[in-house]
């Protein structure tokens, strides 16, 4: 008998499981590479989107920012500006029952003020003078702007002679008056005073 067909027939058939292994290899391997690649593309587009920026993000980014910079703008304004309250009432005092000391001027230094009849945490300047209200007026300092604020007073906050709504800011300028309630002894004329530091910057 002949067996070396049969040896054929084995070699060509390990021959093919090769090949045929080399090909499951081949597939295994593309399958492999293009999963990774999938993965990978994927995980370049989630981080992509992660990244990137919303609109909505970018305008309250962008809102912040300019908000920021009014701020530093008004106070610096606000820093720049010095302002005073100077009395020019008569200081009479026949409406009053019994006499008191005349108000003197008023530095206004904070941002926020609010004027009252006496000194407390809520009052930083006050106005002893009995037809002045606890807690009268407000004076705030807006981009370099004097706004005074009347708080329900009961004698009323008065500029240039008209009496303000209460709760309603209204500017003060330069050279105007103020009456907080009490035309003899708490008329007022705002003034703006020299700021120390103009001379210095102006020398350099």
């Amino acid at each position: 008998m002949r067996v070396e067909p049969r040896r054929e027939v084995r070699e060509d058939t390990a021959a093919s499981i090769a090949v045929a292994r080399g090909v499951a290899i081949d597939d295994r391997a593309r399958q492999t590479t293009t999963t990774t690649t999938t993965t990978t593309m994927a995980t370049a587009t989630a981080t992509a989107t992660v990244v990137r920026p919303t609109r909505a993000t970018t305008r309250r980014a962008a809102t912040r920012a300019t908000t920021r910079a009014r701020a530093a703008r008004e106070g610096d304004a606000n820093a720049r500006a010095r302002f005073e309250l100077r009395n020019c009432g008569d200081k009479s005092m026949a409406h009053l029952d019994a006499p008191v000391r005349a108000p003197g001027d008023l530095t206004i230094e904070a941002t926020k003020s609010v004027i009252g009849r006496q000194r407390s945490e809520a009052v930083n300047l006050p106005i002893e003078v009995p037809t002045v209200s606890g807690a009268h007026a407000m004076i705030d300092l807006v981009d370099g702007k004097v706004m005074v604020t009347d708080l329900t007073s009961t004698n009323g906050t008065f500029i240039d002679g008209e009496e303000l709504l209460p709760g309603v800011p209204t500017q003060l300028v330069v050279g105007g008056e103020v009456i907080f309630g009490d035309e003899f002894l708490a008329r007022f004329e705002l003034v703006e005073t020299a700021d120390e530091g103009s001379g210095d910057d102006a020398a350099d």
